[in-house]
């Protein structure tokens, strides 16, 4: 019987390729999750790094990587973050060490070592995999939430690798902020006792944070982003606060080109009664600038104000800088992971990399397959019909190993 070995090379080759890269895709984190009992917030990042790295990077994020002290946090931890849930075989840091001292464990936030959640048996200091011990904390994924010693690395091998992960963890307890899981973002009305106008509103917003995100005047782009901030932060509140909607100088009046502070498609409105009327206000015919209306019934409409009134406060939407438009989502390389995870950066377009950014050795590009394929065909295929008998394939295996010809005695 002939065999196409073209073709089983290609096959054999594609799935090689197709279950390498697997090992290197990324999925994607998850939300931050407010933990009612302590006020903190917690997010797992699926991306595989040392324990080390995991320290760092959680506090690039403007938090700590999770530290554990209650059976409750514990518990918490476990039913938001288990990787398991996510169909997902890594394993979490947890913000804990002994290298300072063998046995004498502590947490990185310097919280008092009160509470310990050990598998039997651990923690062992095994140095299996690492003459120096086991001087670092992780959580097991199916195990109700145990914890064992291991050593610092990303990869912790076993019969399948098994990548480590962070959950960072803030600690700001800010009871005015407010969730809306219609966007995925956090939202908080500040109160300004003299007042303030719109222009200082959208300084004092930008320069604001709430757990490593950032601030903006609230932009709000449909009916159930509306209400959720008017109804999660309050009604009477919310009367009055800025919002960052503004229409430029020379627009047409009333309605004419406003727009998002952060360049969103401006397609939802939720004018009051009679509104954008550029009234007069304060003996000024300019209302150029966006808030939620201070007397309307129906509550929670907007309404047009010259920004220079003095008004009680505003509303600051906090969203990761990249939210509001994919082109920000930067891969300056090409070479599929995004700028603020790629540790190698300068890789050539179209480089095979893992998941931080990196050149991967021993996987192929279709062009090198094929230079493969045809140089398996020019040597193995001596009767040029592109394909490869059994005689053939076993001619060139003998020929390639260096095996003799065999007697025909």
């Amino acid at each position: 019987m002939n065999y196409s070995l073209k073709n089983i090379v290609v096959y054999a080759m594609l799935f090689c390729f197709y279950n390498t890269l697997q090992c290197f895709t990324t999925s994607a984190e998850t939300i931050k999750v407010r933990n009612p009992t302590n006020g903190h917030y917690y997010q797992r990042f699926d991306q595989a790094m040392s324990w080390d790295e995991a320290v760092l990077f959680c506090k690039n994020q403007g938090a700590n990587l999770v530290t554990i002290t209650s059976e409750d946090e514990n518990l918490f931890v476990l039913e938001n973050f288990n990787p398991a849930h996510d169909g997902l075989a890594n394993w979490c840091w947890l913000g804990a060490t002994d290298r300072n001292q063998e046995g004498e464990w502590e947490w990185i936030t310097g919280e008092k070592w009160n509470y310990t959640n050990w598998n039997g048996g651990e923690p062992s200091n095994a140095t299996q995999f690492d003459p120096n011990g086991e001087d670092y904390v992780h959580i097991f994924a199916y195990s109700n939430g145990k914890w064992n010693d291991v050593h610092g690395s990303a990869i912790y091998p076993s019969s399948i690798d098994v990548n480590h992960v962070p959950i960072c963890e803030w600690d700001e307890t800010d009871e005015e902020v407010a969730y809306c899981s219609e966007t995925g973002h956090y939202y908080s009305a500040i109160h300004i006792d003299e007042g303030i106008n719109w222009n200082k509103a959208k300084e004092l917003s930008e320069n604001t944070s709430f757990i490593g995100l950032s601030g903006h005047l609230a932009t709000i782009t449909s009916q159930k982003e509306n209400d959720c901030i008017y109804n999660s932060l309050g009604s009477e509140l919310l009367a009055g606060y800025w919002l960052g909607g503004i229409q430029p100088e020379g627009s047409n009046e009333p309605n004419g080109n406003w727009q998002w502070v952060t360049n969103e498609t401006w397609d939802f409105t939720n004018w009051g009664q009679g509104e954008p009327n550029n009234g007069v206000h304060a003996g000024i015919n300019d209302e150029e600038a966006l808030q939620f209306h201070p007397t309307s019934s129906p509550p929670y409409t907007w309404n047009d104000l010259e920004k220079t009134a003095l008004m009680p406060g505003f509303v600051v939407e906090y969203e990761t800088a990249n939210d509001n438009n994919d082109c920000n989502i930067l891969d300056d390389d090409d070479d599929g992971v995004i700028d603020q995870w790629d540790n190698c950066s300068n890789t050539p377009k179209g480089s095979i990399v893992n998941n931080k950014g990196c050149p991967v050795q021993g996987l192929y590009t279709e062009d090198q397959m094929d230079q493969m394929v045809n140089s398996i065909l020019s040597w193995g295929d001596l009767n040029g019909d592109n394909r490869i008998s059994l005689i053939e394939a076993i001619k060139a295996l003998r020929i390639s190993s260096g095996v003799t010809e065999p007697s025909l005695k």
